[in-house]
């Protein structure tokens, strides 16, 4: 601030006088150093508004909160703010104020007796600074006896802040970071600046081969539900930790470095912003994951997983959300809801096991603009039992030998649209799905074996192959392939037997097929389109550009071929009947041999006619 010469930038501690030395048990009295008192401006400015209430009892924070409305810490405390009344006022005049107009009629009726005797004290204590110590947290810890009232500046690397005497707590344990308890049993409460929490305010180290498990552990069960814990620049590693409180962001630049990983046992959760590493590849690393024990096994909803710009590498999967067994057979019971993945970016190891985004029964899942690459035996994103109302949007993927993304196994109403994707999107046994707008190299995969693929729409992508078929070894045929619409796709691959390929390899499996508008360019050695023929099949394909062979083979079912340019057909078509309720036309019009132009027309007596056109 002009003309101050303590601005905040420049602060100066001041020396503590004889009599404040000489508080009984202060690491700084007669026996303890002297030197270690912080002047008021420096003090008020690393608590902030919230810590100056805290500080008083809560008998600032209506003032607090007015001060505090787009005005800077210093400047609310020490320059003029405009009180209630209109009178220019500081933090010493504000202080005043409180005693004066509120402590009187707080003490007949709102304020427990331990605040009444402790109000005038703390509001002097907050004011005078020459009651406020630089000190370590070992002489906070040392402490022989209790003061009275006191606020203290913890000066440790790392660990730097205020912490201010509670006296009405004499039961919390000692956490290492927010909470320090003395030898004589006093509680010192850390002043936390929007609810932030650091982790080496814990003893993390995040030198990347310290362990810091413990150090976390301690951090993620001192905090409270909307608190953040944060992460400064470093490499922390952990082997497993455990979030056992709902509500909890981490945030911050670090990078943990797992053996295992961060297991969720509550929801309303959020990670951002963090790099995660595995130590080694084993099948056992998840960067990120609850387990059903803690959904279905506690007969419970959970809800609220969010995870947005982070990054992943070298996990057998960097985010596992499982809210069910994937060998339940039922109709999902318990879901994981409301579980986003944005913005991230995840590299598994070359030639292991592994995936990227696993998902067992979850609901309301969004996983948009992220990119995956490498993975073998998993898709990249995968959803593999009971998950229902899912989002795949604006994805990359790329080399993972297995395939890009799969929803299968009684899940549902899913849209996957505007990705890229290098290997295939499989839909297996689920229902309600939409593929639109997307790019997939390899293919797009529809199947059935156990249960119903029903109600699947294929439209806009551009993609090398699409394949309908019966899928495995073990089938129940009474599951069916139905409503299956294939739509204004460009298929345009350049290895493969077909474009299009329909078969349900003898069995009764798929019917109400649609193959229409699709523009089939590629090059394949048997054919453009190719469909077999089994007991109920129906499928119409029509308006197609297929400028190739269209081969129809087996036996049993319907397969209808109209307007398709460029067809030229291998096997027996099904004519397309209509009846008079379907179509009504003013005559036909017939090419002759010559290249006259007739319309056939007919009368009411049944009659036909012609006449040149």
């Amino acid at each position: 601030m002009a003309g101050d010469n303590n601005s905040k930038n420049e602060v100066e501690c001041e020396m503590v006088g004889e009599g404040d030395k000489n508080q009984a048990g202060l690491p700084g009295s007669a026996e303890s150093k002297a030197g270690k008192s912080i002047s008021r401006r420096a003090l008020v400015a690393s608590m902030g508004m919230a810590g100056v209430a805290l500080a008083t009892g809560g008998l600032f924070q209506s003032r607090v909160s007015a001060l505090d409305q787009g005005i800077t810490v210093n400047d609310s405390t020490y320059n003029s703010a405009k009180s209630a009344n209109g009178n220019a006022i500081g933090i010493r005049t504000m202080a005043e104020q409180v005693i004066d107009e509120r402590v009187p009629s707080m003490i007949q009726a709102e304020v427990p007796a331990i605040i009444q005797a402790q109000v005038p004290s703390l509001v002097t204590t907050l004011i005078d600074e020459s009651s406020v110590l630089k000190i370590t947290v070992a002489e906070l810890r040392s402490m022989n006896s209790t003061p009275i009232g006191s606020v203290y500046c913890v000066t440790d690397p790392d660990k730097e802040g205020v912490f201010i005497y509670d006296p009405a707590d004499t039961a919390s344990p000692d956490n290492m970071g927010t909470v320090i308890v003395s030898t004589a049993g006093a509680r010192f409460k850390r002043v936390l600046e929007n609810r932030i929490t650091s982790v080496r305010w814990f003893g993390a180290v995040g030198n990347g081969t310290t362990d810091d498990t413990v150090a976390i552990q301690n951090a993620l069960d001192a905090i409270s539900s909307g608190d953040i814990l944060y992460f400064p620049p470093g490499t922390y590693s952990i082997t497993k930790v455990f979030v056992n409180t709902a509500g909890i962001t981490l945030d911050g630049t670090g990078t943990i470095k797992a053996t295992y990983g961060i297991y969720l046992k509550e929801g309303d959760f959020e990670a951002r912003n963090l790099n995660f590493v595995a130590s080694a590849y084993s099948t056992q690393a998840r960067a990120i994951s609850m387990g059903p024990a803690e959904v279905q096994g506690r007969s419970r909803d959970v809800k609220g997983i969010k995870i947005h710009n982070c990054s992943f590498s070298g996990f057998f999967y960097s985010v596992d959300m499982r809210g069910g067994e994937y060998e339940y057979s039922g109709p999902p019971q318990y879901y994981l809801h409301n579980v986003e993945i944005i913005g991230c970016t995840s590299v598994a190891p070359v030639g292991s096991n592994a995936g990227h985004f696993q998902n067992t029964q979850t609901y309301n899942t969004t996983i948009m603009n992220c990119k995956t690459y490498n993975g073998q035996n998993a898709t990249s994103y995968n959803f593999i039992q009971s998950n229902g109302w899912l989002k795949v949007i604006g994805n990359y993927d790329d080399n993972n030998s297995y395939g890009s993304c799969e929803v299968e196994n009684n899940s549902s109403r899913a849209v996957i649209a505007g990705n890229t994707f290098r290997k295939k999107v499989w839909i297996d046994d689920s229902s309600n799905v939409t593929i639109s707008g997307n790019v997939i190299e390899e293919s797009i995969y529809l199947t059935v074996q156990s249960l119903d693929l029903e109600s699947i729409l294929v439209t806009g992508n551009i993609t090398n192959r699409i394949r309908i078929e019966q899928f495995g070894t073990t089938q129940n045929l009474s599951a069916k392939g139905r409503h299956i619409k294939i739509s204004e796709n460009i298929i345009n691959g350049t290895s493969g037997n077909y474009g299009i390929f329909i078969t349900g390899l003898g069995n009764d499996r798929f019917e109400d097929i649609e193959l229409s508008g699709n523009m089939i360019t590629g090059t394949y050695s048997s054919g453009k389109i190719g469909i077999v023929r089994s007991s109920g099949l129906k499928v119409l394909a029509r308006d197609n550009i297929v400028n190739g062979t269209f081969v129809i083979s087996g036996s049993g079912g319907t397969v209808n071929g109209v307007g398709n340019v460029g067809a030229s057909y291998s096997g027996t078509r099904n004519r397309l009947t209509a009846s008079y309720n379907d179509m009504e036309y003013d005559g036909i019009v017939l090419l002759s041999p010559s290249g006259s132009k007739y319309k056939v027309k007919v009368s009411d007596g049944g009659m036909l006619s012609t006449e040149p056109v």
